[in-house]
């Protein structure tokens, strides 16, 4: 466990810096944004999986975890999006 729990952290790491890669390049804002809130999905669904151990809990529960994270980033996109077109 702990062995697997080390990979996922090393895993979180690379996902964070690689964020921090797209956030200082040159590519377009909503491409940038896209890939970023799609890292951000990925980064939260290992942490709720294998740090809050939610691997062990009802398919119903985990599915409402998704879900709402998947609202949120939505939400985040979408308002990305409104902002950077609005003018």
């Amino acid at each position: 466990m702990p062995f697997d729990l080390a990979r996922v952290w090393g895993l979180l790491v690379a996902l964070s810096l690689f964020t921090l890669t797209i956030s200082f390049s040159s590519w377009p804002v909503p491409v940038a944004n896209i890939v970023i809130l799609a890292l951000a999905i990925a980064k939260a669904r290992f942490i709720l999986l294998d740090f809050l151990e939610l691997r062990h809990v009802p398919a119903y529960w985990r599915a409402l975890f998704w879900w709402w994270l998947c609202l949120i980033c939505a939400a985040a996109l979408a308002t990305s999006f409104w902002t950077a077109y609005a003018n």
